[in-house]
């Protein structure tokens, strides 16, 4: 469930700056 809930924050940022994703391993980091 919480890969499922990761996926769309994955596709989200990846398609930004690196920033972005540095930002979505946060959010990923934070929920775990």
């Amino acid at each position: 469930m919480v890969k499922a809930a990761n996926l769309p924050l994955l596709c989200w940022h990846g398609g930004g700056d690196y920033r972005g994703m540095e930002q979505a391993k946060v959010a990923i980091a934070d929920v775990l």
